[in-house]
């Protein structure tokens, strides 16, 4: 009974990470394609959220280390209003969700 509450609870919360990391990826790539921007600024942007393979990467350490870093690089280099984005997802994810796991 034990495996198919893991199982489940894991498939919610990557499929929350999934969707999540699609919505911040198709945000960001307008901005990396967009060669006006510095290219300093892209690559660091890049590194974080360059692919959605990076993207999803970067989710999964968000929700399970550190989300300082990896919010800095949108904050400093796209916007600060990428705050409201990690912030609500610190909340919900690993506030709500991973508690109820953890339950």
């Amino acid at each position: 009974a034990c495996w198919s509450t893991l199982f489940w609870s894991m498939l919610i919360l990557i499929g929350v990470q999934w969707v999540c990391g699609m919505l911040l990826f198709s945000a960001v790539l307008p901005w990396l394609q967009d060669e006006s921007n510095p290219v300093g600024k892209r690559v660091a942007v890049y590194n974080y959220y360059g692919t959605f393979t990076k993207t999803m990467i970067t989710m999964f350490e968000i929700t399970h280390v550190n989300y300082s870093r990896a919010s800095r690089v949108l904050q400093d280099n796209i916007s600060e209003n990428f705050a409201w984005f990690f912030a609500v997802y610190r909340m919900v994810v690993s506030f709500a969700i991973l508690q109820v796991i953890r339950a």
